[in-house]
C-alpha cells in the first residue's frame, strides 16, 4: 500500500498532464482514507470465505459433502459537511442530523456490501446442496458397499429422473444400481471418483452407465470455474450496466466486440427496417 500511494504521489508531482495529475492526487485521497482500508478488509474476510469454496468446487477430487458445507493511518472517520433541510418558515424546528459518519458508513457501505455478497453467494451455490443430494452417493463411490440397498436403489432412480428429458434418458437407473454393486467391490476404500473415472475407461465399456454418470458429474467444477484474460473483450464491456444485462446480451456484446469488422459492414438501416417489419402488430401485404 505504501508503494502504491508513493507512485500516485509521484505522477501527480511529475506528470505534465493536468488530468493525470488530478487523477492521481484523487486516488491518492482515497486509497489513504481510513474508510478504503477497512472496505479492504471487509473484502479480504469475505473473499478469502468464498475463494476457499470456490477452490474446493474446481478440485479434480471436489466433495460435494464438504463443499455443501463449507460455502499508517489514523483509525478515525473523515468529518465530511452533513446536507441539512433548509426551513422555509421561522415556526420550522431545525434540522438536526442524526447520523454521524460511523453510522453512515455502516449503513450505506457495510451492510450494502454484506448483502451483495449474501445475495451473490446463494445465486452462485443455491444448487450445489440439490447436485449433492442426487450425485453425492457417486462423489463417494468408495463408500457405495457400505450403503443399504434400498437407498442405493433409490439414489439411481432419483438419479435417472435427473438426467431423463422427456422419453430421452442418459442412464437407466436400475442398470446404474446393478453396475454399483459390482464395480464397489473391485475399488479399494481410498478411491476417489476420479481415480473410479480412470479405472472405468480401462473397463472396455463393462459399466457404461456408471462411466456416463461419473464423466456428468466430474464436469461440474469446470462449469463453476471462471476465467477472464487481461485482453478479454468482457473487460471492455464489464461495466455499470452489466447489471442489467443478461447472459445472452452479454455473450453477444461479447461476440460484437470481437466482430467488428463484420459489424462495421453492415447496413444497419436494413436491418432496423427488417427488426421493424418483424416486431410490427399490422402486417404489410
Amino acid at each position: 500500500m505504501p508503494e502504491i500511494l508513493n507512485a500516485f504521489e509521484e505522477i501527480s508531482n511529475t506528470s505534465s498532464d493536468s488530468l493525470i495529475r488530478s487523477e492521481c492526487k484523487s486516488l491518492e485521497n482515497e486509497i489513504g482514507s481510513y474508510e478504503f482500508i477497512l472496505s479492504i478488509i471487509i473484502w479480504y474476510d469475505i473473499l478469502v470465505e468464498v475463494n476457499t469454496i470456490s477452490k474446493s468446487l474446481q478440485s479434480p477430487n471436489m466433495d460435494l459433502d464438504i463443499s455443501a458445507k463449507a460455502i499508517g493511518v489514523s483509525i478515525d472517520f473523515k468529518k465530511t459537511r452533513i446536507r441539512t433541510k433548509k426551513k422555509i418558515f421561522s415556526y420550522e424546528a431545525q434540522d438536526e442530523p442524526s447520523k454521524n459518519e460511523e453510522t453512515i458508513f455502516y449503513q450505506d457501505y457495510f451492510l450494502t456490501i454484506v448483502d451483495q455478497a449474501i445475495v451473490s453467494v446463494n445465486m452462485r451455490f443455491s444448487q450445489l446442496e440439490s447436485f449433492n443430494n442426487n450425485f453425492g452417493f457417486l462423489y463417494r463411490i468408495n463408500k457405495i458397499k457400505f450403503m443399504k440397498k434400498e437407498e442405493l436403489r433409490k439414489c439411481c432412480h432419483d438419479l435417472q429422473n435427473v438426467l431423463t428429458d422427456g422419453e430421452l434418458k442418459d442412464i437407466d437407473g436400475y442398470e446404474l444400481y446393478e453396475e454399483l454393486l459390482i464395480f464397489c467391490t473391485m475399488i479399494s476404500e481410498e478411491t476417489t471418483a476420479f481415480q473410479a473415472l480412470t479405472v472405468l475407461k480401462k473397463c472396455c465399456g463393462s459399466f457404461p452407465n456408471i462411466l456416463i454418470a461419473l464423466r456428468i458429474i466430474l464436469s461440474i467444477p469446470i462449469t463453476s470455474a471462471g476465467a477472464e484474460r487481461s485482453f478479454s473483450k468482457l473487460k471492455i464491456i464489464k461495466n455499470y450496466l452489466r447489471s442489467t444485462l443478461s447472459q445472452c446480451k452479454l455473450t453477444s456484446l461479447a461476440t460484437l466486440s470481437i466482430e467488428q469488422e463484420i459489424c462495421d459492414s453492415l447496413d444497419f438501416n436494413e436491418l432496423i427496417e427488417i427488426f421493424a417489419s418483424a416486431k410490427a402488430r399490422k402486417k404489410q401485404f
